[in-house]
């Protein structure tokens, strides 16, 4: 495949109607090219091949929508999300004036540590978009014939949470991507890594880590502890189908293998010393017993896990 370099904005507007329909606002200049080698053999996916060659990218956006623009993300503001086909949607404040809302500063920094490392371990080298780990996930997808992995980085996790639908369709992960991109050059790491610490869904109806924190061990986020952290961290990507652990107040042999694995990347990153990992391994998590006793979705009839990553605990 080549792409000579092309207009942006002759792309945008050459885009099938409906394909990218959160994207018709914006305005771009600057070119675009590339050539891909892509080889693929159904009888052995797991050999495929991507090559991306004479990349040209020089875009730039010139006009964006206020929802979607610096001045509006960079300060308070509500966010409404899509929850259930059949429930209500749900409005989230971002911003210091919100109870569920926590500043950057005022996490955990073991808490966003273990978040990067699980979920995107080279957030604050990339610019938005981590074209190996969307390449491994090509394959591994193709190798599977499944959705195995989408290979997203937090920005393009968050720019998901703030501007599209969950559905996995060719269409919301382009949207993804162009978003990402954008959220790189209007906001710090910083910013992006805050929202999205705020409006990540750690459970059924809870969003951000001030509510799962409080419901899951009853403490602000600052006091969370390194275990409490890597075990919040890997309640992605099926917070819903993983409430079950806390729900049956322990973790199967399976899903605590799951946790102190991250505490073991997390200590090959450096991110954390021996004795803090040496310590957090020997630990036994402790959720918050009223939260456990009072919660409807104990009550209710488990979700069922499909390949969540931990084996089958």
């Amino acid at each position: 495949m080549a792409l000579a370099p092309t207009p942006c904005q002759s792309l945008l507007d050459a885009s099938p109607p409906g394909l990218l329909t959160s994207l018709t606002e914006f305005r771009l200049n600057g070119q675009l090219g590339a050539s891909l080698d892509f080889n693929f053999d159904g009888q052995h996916p797991d050999g495929a091949a991507f090559d991306l060659r004479d990349a040209l990218f020089g875009c730039k956006v010139v006009e964006t929508p206020f929802a979607y623009s610096a001045e509006h993300l960079s300060g308070p503001f509500k966010l409404t999300r899509e929850v259930e086909k059949d429930q209500p949607p749900v409005e989230l404040n971002i911003g210091p004036l919100s109870s569920t809302y926590t500043p950057l500063e005022s996490i955990a920094k073991t808490t966003t540590q273990a978040f990067v490392s699980s979920e995107d371990a080279s957030f604050f080298a990339h610019k938005g978009i981590d074209a190996s780990a969307l390449a491994y996930a090509v394959k591994r997808d193709l190798t599977e014939r499944r959705v195995a992995v989408g290979g997203s980085t937090i920005t393009m996790q968050t720019a998901k949470n703030l501007f599209l639908t969950p559905d996995r369709t060719l269409s919301r992960k382009l949207q993804e991507l162009f978003l990402a991109w954008h959220l790189e050059n209007v906001l710090s790491k910083e910013r992006i890594l805050e929202i999205y610490m705020n409006i990540v869904e750690l459970g059924p109806g809870i969003y951000g880590i001030t509510q799962a924190s409080e419901h899951f061990f009853g403490k602000h986020p600052y006091d969370l502890t390194l275990l409490e952290s890597a075990y919040l961290a890997t309640l992605l990507p099926s917070p819903k189908a993983r409430y079950r652990y806390f729900c049956d107040d322990k973790l199967t042999p399976n899903y605590r293998e799951l946790v102190n694995g991250l505490l073991k990347r997390m200590l090959g990153l450096n991110r954390i010393p021996w004795d803090r990992y040496s310590q957090a391994v020997s630990e036994n998590v402790q959720f918050n017993e009223q939260a456990r006793l009072g919660s409807k979705e104990c009550h209710r009839p488990p979700v069922t896990a499909s390949a969540e990553g931990e084996g089958a605990p």
